[in-house]
């Protein structure tokens, strides 16, 4: 019988270990002393880690303990998801990147990444709003999908205030391309029947 032993695989060597134990490599359970290890020697070195542990310098250590502001990592030297508000690098590192909008740096307060909906020019992550005027959901840093309420899209991917009355969108400044539902165009104006 094995000490600690909740499965045997033979009369002197265990497959399963009780909670309280640990399996080590010559196939007994034992009382380990090192946090997080799921496997050790008979000398007390651990040899693997309980999941979201990783082994460094003979001990298991979270995410959070090797990487600084990293809550998921896919090793110990490469983080995944970074604590807020803190952003992953380009190296798997997370920093506090002083960008504002920045989703990831490629160095210290170089921006590689911007929020959605934000664009990054000269290190400076830019609200759409900022690169197209009138623009409240942008295709790229100067073209727009969506203008606001108050403005119509031109055809050149940017959004005017266009003075036409009942123009839907227009091609050049005050040159209506088209008009409402129920208004036609006449001579660069809306028009009912």
């Amino acid at each position: 019988m094995v000490p600690y032993c909740s499965t045997c695989a033979s009369s002197t060597s265990c497959t399963t270990c009780n909670s309280s134990a640990v399996r080590f490599t010559d196939g007994k359970c034992y009382l380990c002393s090192i946090s997080n290890c799921s496997m050790c020697s008979s000398n007390n070195v651990c040899s693997t880690c309980n999941a979201s542990t990783f082994l460094v310098s003979n001990l298991c250590k979270t995410c959070s303990q090797i990487i600084p502001y990293c809550s998921v990592c896919s090793s110990s030297t490469i983080c995944t998801t970074c604590n807020s508000p803190a952003v992953r690098y380009t190296n798997g590192k997370c920093y506090l990147c002083s960008v504002s909008n920045c989703t990831e740096c490629s160095a210290d307060n170089v921006c590689a990444t911007c929020n959605t909906n934000t664009f990054l020019v000269a290190n400076v992550c830019k609200n759409c709003s900022n690169m197209v005027p009138y623009c409240s959901v942008c295709a790229s840093a100067s073209s727009c999908t969506t203008c606001n309420a108050s403005a119509v899209k031109y055809t050149d991917g940017k959004c005017y205030v266009c003075s036409i009355l009942n123009c839907l969108s227009c091609s050049a400044d005050n040159m209506c391309a088209s008009c409402s539902s129920t208004y036609f165009l006449v001579s660069n104006q809306c028009k009912t029947c």
